[in-house]
């Protein structure tokens, strides 16, 4: 058949694989994997594509959620705990930057950054969609300062 011919040049091949219960990964900019296994729960980054492993992030007691997002700009990802906390994180040495408290935390279907860094989106189960903001600029160091309240919270 012609037309099986014509799609040999956009063949997908399997590289690695690793052994794990991952249900999320992402890459940072230096192209490195972040990737979230449940068993045990933590976040790991490896290099790309040979998988070496080079750290990781655990929380006691506290697992993380499958909903969340990188902003590769800022090398930055946000998400979810089953603690009720929204966590931000440096995605290349993976340690946390800051963390806050939502009631809404622990069941978010999704976390997404505005085109500039600065505020976060997320939908909770509750239905209610909240805006929060990081300051930046604040000693140099990212963090969350506050949420938009009231009318802008939907």
């Amino acid at each position: 058949n012609n037309n099986n011919n014509n799609n040999n040049n956009n063949k997908i091949t399997l590289v690695k694989r690793i052994t794990g219960n991952y249900r999320y990964a992402m890459f940072n900019s230096l192209n490195q994997i972040i990737a979230f296994n449940c068993d045990p729960n933590c976040v790991e980054l490896f290099t790309f594509p040979d998988f070496v492993f080079l750290t990781s992030l655990a929380r006691v007691d506290d697992e993380w959620s499958p909903a969340m997002t990188i902003n590769p700009t800022l090398d930055t990802f946000v998400c979810a705990t089953s603690t009720k906390k929204i966590v931000v994180v440096d995605a290349l040495t993976l340690r946390v930057k800051h963390e806050f408290s939502s009631d809404a935390a622990n069941i978010i279907w999704s976390i997404v950054f505005d085109n500039d860094g600065k505020d976060i989106l997320f939908a909770p189960m509750t239905g209610r969609l909240s805006v929060w903001n990081i300051d930046h600029s604040h000693n140099g160091v990212k963090h969350v300062t506050n949420r938009i309240p009231g009318a802008n919270e939907l």
